[in-house]
């Protein structure tokens, strides 16, 4: 709250205030799905069956194991307050009618795009990370899904697939197609 309290007095804009304020309650969903999973062996906040999946992994990308238990027992309170409200009920609802309308099944694209940004991955991983991203991200719809949490920072790490060096296959430079909205650009390949 300090950081958008000082945008504020910063007079940021609306739209970078309301930003921050979506990709700070979507970082608590996605904490709080995994301090259920580990406390409750199940969360309603992810749906999704892993064993499906063609890249396993999903939900909320800490750097480290340490950060990992700062952040679930410093949100443990808050959680566990949540999970007995309307608004909690209400978001795994609409989470469900999300997830039956969702073009991109097979992966949890927001998991993976996180693992770009924050880690130190290797080539390989890096590489089937953009490959699956290559073969799913296909369509408008998919590429809304990717950016579905209005965010446009999500689209550096993809940017880098372009310069990407893979032993095994090479990129055309033509591999992007840039589409354009008017307030967010969007990249597919």
């Amino acid at each position: 709250m300090e950081e958008i309290q000082n945008m504020i007095l910063a007079r940021h804009d609306e739209s970078a205030i309301r930003r921050k304020f979506r990709q700070r309650v979507h970082k608590f969903i996605q904490v709080a799905s995994a301090y259920e999973e580990l406390n409750y062996q199940h969360s309603s906040l992810w749906i999704g069956n892993e064993e499906k999946f063609v890249m396993k992994g999903h939900g909320y990308v800490w750097i480290d194991e340490s950060t990992r238990s700062k952040d679930l027992a410093a949100n443990m309170a808050r959680i566990e307050g949540w999970r007995g409200t309307r608004s909690y009920n209400n978001y795994v609802k609409d989470l469900v009618a999300l997830c039956q309308s969702a073009p991109v099944l097979c992966m949890d694209l927001q998991y993976h795009i996180d693992r770009l940004r924050f880690l130190r991955l290797s080539n390989n991983e890096a590489t089937r990370i953009y490959q699956a991203l290559e073969r799913y991200i296909v369509d408008y719809d998919s590429i809304c899904q990717v950016y579905d949490r209005g965010s446009t920072a999500d689209a550096s790490c993809l940017v880098y697939y372009h310069n990407h060096k893979v032993a095994s296959w090479s990129l055309p430079t033509d591999s992007f197609i840039l589409m354009r909205r008017p307030e967010t650009l969007y990249f597919i390949f």
